[in-house]
């Protein structure tokens, strides 16, 4: 067989090594890892094609693997070696030492081919970045590491990030992150290129071009050592070790993205997490973010914001909503601040509602619905709100083990804007009912579409803020969501009031929002039986009554249930033909608005006694709710509930 993946080797001891933690085995691994140091600031980089070594490998003899003897090679393997330099674009003796590496031996002589010296540079690559992702990831959480070994690791992953590195194409000097970067939009090349060549690619691999099999696996693995590449990019920012530099790199590639681009859900995530001025919940002690006061970085992320075209809008509206953020609590912390703070916060709410009404809400709604998701929950939900972004419905999405890192960054800032910016939020929502009511008096007096107000001031900011909650925790775990309904114990966490001010919510639309958000918080055990209490009270903290009235409440909720089945009973149905094998049902009259409301209260009430036996039990024998009854009358009609 071929020669061992150099660093397949290294991620097999860097896995060893806490099970060994003696000295003299702690010691070597230090030695492979500065041995190691060169190739990982390497990164993918391939040297250029060389004439010299084309000229030696035309002879049959040259030095592989820096070794000091000559390797004379057959007719067979200067041929492979030569192509694979030609599709590769890259040197012929590194080339060269990619089919000696999987050449085996047989009577013919060595024998091996382009296509496994191919797989080969794909498999080291793997390697290379499972061992960054090891090494920064145990350097974030070392448990389980000796104290030594502990702070060999994190010393070493330090290094890598700080240190400077050459870029490649000429771009000089800069950090592991930013060659990460590049490297990625390298990548997106050879992937067009590797499409390019699809058009006409040949079944089987030629003497002049790869077959479509090797060209279609090759670029599976680019596209995956992309999103690696990523997924690095979120440790580096989570671990707050992105420099300015790096950070705001990050920002203005996102300016440039394409719709079509999977690499958007690991660059926003990463971008998110490092704008986010805030301790993680978990480390609520963590000092603040290195590059809070860095004065450089305020002014080079507002130039990103402000000053460069955006591809995409919607993204950039998440961005400037995430950095309002950031921008408040920088103009808290900072003592040379002129005026109180109550006029810092209105000067940061028109930078936060902007980015609002530039649909930062609805955008990350639908990034959430087109990446793909896996749940059932939200699934079902899909099928309800759609997506409205323009984004590529081929779009790839993203690895199923980096997801609850896109999902909670998300989280994150929503959490933040609700809990940092809760008037901002209620004087939106006057404003669009405001407008709403306008709007419908205006329709009552003159009938005329043409009377109502321009379309442009009619928002749903508000709508869109439900449903984006309802699509995060439709995927995130379990009870995920049990800050919103047990917040109330802390009087400054705004969670618990904004549920409280969102079941006061009137329009219809606003309505069925809130039942989807309502529905996905309910997800656990816990929360299950917390959103049962929560309708119990009627969305009302004080309410002790089973029976509260209000429009967000068990009882107003199946009273509308049993009215809607009274009425369905009451409209003379029309006969529907069916599938044979089906139970003929019969059409009531009820509205697609009913229907949508409808439809959203049911959602919640499964997730409330699917996850909740107490809950499930005290709805199902409450006799004023009439639960199960009252379902299969309305289940009698073909109402698309």
């Amino acid at each position: 067989m071929g020669r061992p993946l150099y660093f397949e080797e290294l991620l097999n001891s860097l896995r060893a090594a806490p099970s060994n933690t003696s000295r003299d085995a702690e010691q070597n691994l230090y030695y492979e890892l500065e041995k190691a140091k060169p190739k990982f600031f390497q990164l993918f980089d391939l040297p250029p094609r060389n004439a010299k070594e084309k000229q030696d490998i035309e002879a049959g003899v040259a030095k592989l693997h820096g070794q000091s003897t000559v390797s004379h090679f057959n007719q067979t393997f200067k041929n492979e070696t030569l192509f694979l330099a030609q599709q590769l674009n890259c040197s012929e003796l590194f080339c060269a030492g990619l089919i000696d590496d999987v050449a085996v031996l047989d009577k013919f002589g060595r024998r091996a081919e382009a296509e496994d010296a191919v797989a080969r540079l794909h498999d080291e690559r793997v390697f290379l970045l499972a061992c960054l992702r090891y090494l920064f990831e145990t350097a974030m959480n070392p448990n389980g590491l000796s104290p030594r070994l502990a702070t060999i690791i994190r010393k070493y992953a330090l290094e890598l990030i700080s240190s400077p590195c050459d870029l490649g194409d000429g771009k000089g000097k800069g950090r592991l992150g930013e060659k990460m970067l590049f490297e990625v939009d390298r990548l997106s090349k050879a992937m067009e290129t590797i499409q390019t060549a699809l058009v006409n690619a040949p079944t089987a691999t030629t003497a002049t071009s790869f077959g479509e099999s090797i060209l279609r696996v090759r670029l599976d693995r680019v596209r995956d050592e992309r999103r690696q590449l990523g997924h690095l990019l979120f440790i580096f920012t989570a671990a707050r070790e992105m420099d300015r530099s790096g950070v705001v790199s990050l920002v203005r590639w996102l300016s440039s993205a394409k719709a079509s681009d999977d690499l958007v859900y690991y660059i926003l995530t990463a971008v998110l997490s490092a704008l986010n001025p805030t301790p993680e919940p978990e480390n609520p002690d963590a000092p603040p973010p290195p590059l809070l006061g860095d004065a450089t970085l305020m002014v080079q992320i507002n130039s990103a914001l402000e000053q460069v075209q955006w591809a995409m809008p919607g993204l950039k509206a998440c961005v400037k909503l995430q950095w309002s953020l950031w921008v408040l609590e920088v103009r808290r912390s900072d003592p040379h601040v002129q005026g109180d703070l109550t006029g810092i916060e209105k000067d940061v709410e028109e930078l936060a509602v902007s980015a609002i009404k530039a649909d930062a809400f609805k955008f990350a709604k639908d990034l959430v619905v087109r990446s793909k998701p896996t749940s059932q929950d939200t699934a079902d939900l899909i099928h309800e709100i759609g997506a409205t972004a323009d984004f590529n419905s081929e779009n790839e999405g993203m690895d199923a083990d980096f997801r609850p890192y896109f999902l909670l960054q998300l989280d994150t800032l929503v959490q933040s804007v609700i809990s940092r910016m809760s008037p901002t939020l209620r004087r939106l929502r006057t404003k669009e009912d405001d407008v709403e009511y306008a709007a419908s008096r205006a329709m009552r007096l003159s009938m005329a579409a043409s009377t109502t107000l321009d379309a442009a001031n009619r928002r749903n900011d508000t709508e869109a803020l439900f449903r984006l909650i309802a699509v995060i925790f439709a995927e995130r775990e379990p009870d995920a969501g049990l800050k919103y309904w047990r917040s109330e114990m802390d009087p400054d966490d705004q969670l618990y009031v904004f549920l409280q001010w969102a079941a006061e919510v009137k329009r219809p639309e606003l309505t069925v929002a809130l039942y989807e958000m309502l529905a996905s918080l309910a997800r656990g055990p816990e929360c299950a039986m917390e959103a049962f209490n929560f309708l119990a009270r009627g969305g009302n903290q004080y309410s002790g009554q089973l029976q509260a009235q209000g429009s967000c409440s068990w009882s107003t909720l199946f009273n509308a249930l049993q009215s809607t089945a009274d009425h369905l009973a009451k409209t003379k149905p029309s006969a529907m033909q069916v599938p044979f094998g089906r139970r003929a049902g019969t059409v009531g009259t009820i509205s697609p608005q009913e229907v949508d409301l409808f439809r959203s209260f049911l959602r919640l009430l499964r997730n409330v006694v699917r996850y909740s036996a107490p809950a499930r039990e005290v709805i199902r024998d409450h006799q004023s709710f009439n639960a199960i009854q009252t379902l299969f009358e309305i289940v009698r009609y073909t109402v698309p509930l």
